[in-house]
């Protein structure tokens, strides 16, 4: 009994494949291969069904939430939940994790809660929440931590052990040590 309920875990958890479709002006209608399981999700852009498991791995535009260990979206409307969190193009989510990181390069709209959260963006409106937060960019929010750094201009506060702007700064800077380069205004 215990053999076949393996037996039917595996087939029927490990190893679900899906076709979808790609649409395109451009092209015509191709079948494209995703692989749907347990331990890894290789999704194609627009194939919108939350990824759970091990490794989600999500190509293009999607607008879902992905839960695992590790989550890689190139361009995401939703949600990262696991112990490593990547945005590569457009980002406007939150993601939670231990490691959490937002290469979007352009305007981007997101929630960071995590051990280290890290931001390459130009301009944001966000919150970063960790132990080590780090914006490369300018910043419209908060930075709630142990280490908070900002390289841009940022409106909004920092509250943590050691605070670093490194740009323009309106809000507040609470903390044991704040540093400032650029011009300030507020407290």
């Amino acid at each position: 009994m215990k053999i076949k309920i393996l037996i039917l875990t595996t087939l029927f958890g490990c190893r679900m494949f899906c076709a979808a479709q790609n649409n395109s002006e451009n092209t015509d209608t191709q079948s494209k291969f995703v692989l749907y399981s347990v331990f890894a999700n290789f999704l194609p852009d627009g194939f919108n069904v939350p990824g759970i498991g091990f490794v989600n791995i999500a190509k293009g535009n999607h607008a879902t939430a992905y839960i695992g260990f590790i989550n890689y979206a190139d361009s995401l409307t939703g949600a990262q939940l696991g112990f490593v969190n990547t945005t590569k193009k457009l980002n406007h989510t939150a993601q939670v994790g231990f490691v959490n990181t937002n290469l979007t390069g352009r305007n981007s709209r997101f929630v960071q809660t995590g051990f280290v959260n890290s931001n390459f963006s130009v301009n944001n409106k966000g919150v970063q929440t960790g132990f080590v937060n780090t914006n490369l960019g300018g910043l419209q929010g908060a930075q709630t931590g142990f280490v908070n750094t900002n390289t841009g201009s940022l409106t909004g506060a920092q509250t943590g052990f050691v605070n670093t702007g490194l740009g323009d700064f309106q809000g507040t800077q609470i903390g044991f040590l704040n540093i400032n380069t650029g011009k300030l205004k507020g407290l």
